[in-house]
């Protein structure tokens, strides 16, 4: 079991009252868009573990701020 600085940073999506099927987030040319899991107890958690290449890349955007988040 992986220590607790090994593991990935999380992303939690909580609230809203439509469901959300998809996360985009887009700077300038580059966009990545990734489908989510259903809600569990209201939260939406991903793991933005740097060995899958999506979410880690929407890690990497996500530190910027003048990237755009979507939820879809």
């Amino acid at each position: 079991m992986p220590a607790a600085d090994d593991a990935p940073p999380l992303l939690v999506i909580r609230g809203g009252d439509r469901p959300v099927r998809a996360l985009e987030v887009s700077l300038g040319d580059d966009a990545v868009r990734l489908a989510l899991p259903p809600p569990v107890e209201g939260a939406i958690v991903i793991a933005l573990d740097p060995d899958v290449p999506e979410a880690d890349r929407l890690g990497q955007l996500l530190r910027d701020p003048a990237a755009a988040v979507f939820l879809l």
